[in-house]
């Protein structure tokens, strides 16, 4: 416990230092986080045009649908808030910016992902949160106490699942010294975790099911938690999987540091 507590100061002493640094630039700040709130904004108003001309997408209807992008969403946001930095993991890498990690008495991922926080990211919160709530009002769904008591560990379940597969992605920076054509493509693959996995076919559904795991981001837990009548065992299927996925990108992120050697200059 007195080691959490330790890691803790030292991550509020680092972030707030940063975030001082990011907020004298106020202009950029506001211009950054409507930008964000803009462009998450778009992808539901596209939603809500396709839905003019049919009223239901492999039986799920527009508030299903809402529902399902806004989780996504709340899932990618601690993510893309806290650990946006593992995304430029291969610049640090090869420039050999990284090799600063290892001088530190501190655990190297915690050390590496605290001094940064993406603030824009609040905004991609605040618009998916809204829309999840509104989608939620509009749901013929029972809100009982123990069911959104459930929803906590589906979303849990959920973020970690998303922040253990960039860790992995961005861990093979490692290995393969480039990686930026894996970052893309499974970048890519993110944006079809927004839609139900029943309109993909076979081997794409195996992909997001056993390979990349993006179905357990948003399609698996929602449709447990919207399509049964009451929690299941099914329910905990997502938070197991989340703390596997976890735990693999935690294996492989310390491969990887073992490995690393430094840029030689």
């Amino acid at each position: 416990m007195k080691r959490l507590f330790y890691y803790l100061r030292i991550y509020r002493r680092l972030t707030s230092q940063y975030l001082k640094d990011r907020l004298s630039f106020q202009t950029d700040f506001i211009l950054g986080s409507l930008g964000m709130m803009l462009s998450t904004a778009s992808g539901f108003l596209s939603l809500l045009v396709i839905f003019r001309t049919i009223t239901s997408l492999a039986g799920w209807d527009l508030y299903e649908m809402l529902f399902l992008y806004g989780f996504f969403g709340l899932a990618f946001a601690p993510v893309g808030i806290f650990f946006d930095k593992f995304w430029s993991l291969w610049g640090h890498l090869n420039r050999g910016d990284f090799i600063h990690c290892y001088f530190k008495p501190l655990n190297t991922m915690f050390y590496y992902v605290s001094d940064v926080i993406d603030i824009k990211a609040i905004g991609h919160f605040t618009v998916n949160l809204f829309v999840t709530i509104y989608a939620a009002v509009n749901l013929s769904v029972a809100w009982t106490a123990i069911r959104m008591l459930c929803l906590v560990p589906l979303y849990l379940g959920a973020a970690f699942t998303f922040l253990g597969i960039r860790i992995i992605v961005s861990s093979t920076a490692f290995w393969l010294t480039y990686n930026i054509s894996l970052m893309d493509f499974t970048l890519g693959l993110e944006r079809f975790a927004r839609y139900p996995l029943t309109i993909f076919a076979r081997p794409f559904q195996v992909v997001f099911v056993y390979i990349l795991p993006y179905a357990f981001i948003a399609y698996v837990p929602v449709n447990h938690f919207l399509k049964s009548p009451g929690p299941s065992v099914s329910w905990f299927i997502t938070p197991l999987v989340g703390a596997g996925v976890f735990a693999l990108g935690c294996l492989v992120w310390t491969l990887g540091v073992r490995r690393y050697t430094g840029t030689g200059t």
